[in-house]
């Protein structure tokens, strides 16, 4: 977000609150590869009851953003123990905007979704100007069983410090969404090109014009020509061509090599020293055994030190014991724990 203009103000678990010109409302979803979405602050406080709830509540402004005749819907997420629910905020805050604003309630597909926080004893609300998630691109025809979203994926990527005019291989890629996002980080394509829509087309702020100029502004920048080393190996022909068919879709097919291999025997195929290693293997969950994937991390570790040198690793796992397999034999740069929706899972980045 500060790459983008944003002056971060405070950061909370899975959130960042920050300040930034209003136009940076379109900015932040046609180019944000990380966040899932993009919400307008309307208030925040402690709370403990109900009371506090209803008298925060009060304070929300929705004048800027309603003509007064759309519909709206509230939606909470809590996180803690409260004498109350999800239903009960949803209630209180939705009278409170009824009242106020003189809105019709449309819960299945409102105009105006706003979204509330109850974070142990803290109230947040603000207005979701994204809709649907932006992890969802738009280039995926392909779905696997168990999907890495593109949000984590650009993330893993950054944490590396790849760059364009390095390797990269992701030996494990399922569907593909790493090396498509790589090529699409290198290549300067916003993480919006492909997105069709936008909850804030339905609020009263919104003017295409703007909108439609500030993507010309940052689609100048996409270098479709330019080619790179990216890599992506899979063990399952049904899921390598799905990657393939994501690709295309994406227009990254021209700079992403995908070969059937299986991690296990990358000694065997990995003819160079790659520069980075970005994956997320198998859990064990939805697909394979907790067995099988315990040999997999094993024997895929020491291929990794058997045959390469120097190459700057990250790995996204929820399996405890992968910490065991490589503390001793890499040097450890970091680690970070990350919640994949409910799953904990932890984010190692070594140098092999």
């Amino acid at each position: 977000m500060r790459e983008l203009g944003a002056q971060v103000i405070k950061t909370l678990p899975g959130k960042v609150i920050a300040e930034a010109p209003f136009e940076f409302v379109y900015l932040a979803n046609y180019a944000l590869r990380t966040a899932e979405k993009v919400y307008i602050y309307l208030v925040h406080g402690t709370i403990e009851d109900l009371k506090d709830i209803k008298s925060l509540s009060e304070e929300i402004d929705l004048s800027k953003y309603i003509n007064g005749n759309e519909t709206f819907g509230v939606k909470t997420k809590r996180f803690g123990s409260h004498p109350f629910t999800s239903i009960d905020v949803n209630r209180i805050v939705g009278e409170v905007i009824r009242r106020k604003f003189r809105l019709s309630v449309y819960l299945d597909n409102p105009d105006l979704e706003i979204k509330t926080w109850v974070i142990e004893n803290i109230f947040i609300a603000g207005i979701n100007t994204t809709g649907y998630s932006l992890y969802r691109r738009g280039y995926r025809i392909y779905q696997h069983p168990a999907p890495l979203k593109p949000t984590i994926s650009s993330l893993l990527i950054r944490l590396s410090g790849w760059k364009p005019d390095k390797s990269l291989l992701d030996p494990m890629c399922g569907s593909g969404t790493i090396p498509i996002e790589a090529a699409l980080m290198g290549r300067n394509v916003p993480s919006g090109y492909f997105r069709p829509y936008y909850q804030f087309y339905r609020l009263k702020f919104f003017e295409r014009e703007l909108f439609e100029d500030l993507k010309r502004r940052i689609n100048a920048r996409i270098k479709w020509d330019l080619k790179m080393q990216i890599y992506g190996t899979e063990l399952y022909r049904k899921h390598l061509y799905g990657a393939i068919s994501n690709a295309a879709m994406a227009r990254v097919i021209d700079t992403v090599s995908f070969m059937v291999r299986d991690a296990r025997e990358l000694c065997n195929f990995l003819d160079f020293n790659v520069d980075y290693i970005v994956t997320n293997p198998p859990y064990g969950l939805k697909i394979a055994s907790k067995k099988a994937v315990y040999k997999l991390y094993e024997r895929f570790v020491r291929e990794l030190d058997t045959c390469l040198s120097g190459t700057t690793a990250v790995v996204m796992t929820a399996e405890d014991y992968f910490w065991e397999l490589i503390r001793d034999a890499f040097k450890v740069l970091e680690v970070r724990e990350i919640m994949y929706g409910d799953l904990p899972t932890r984010v190692y980045k070594f140098v092999i």
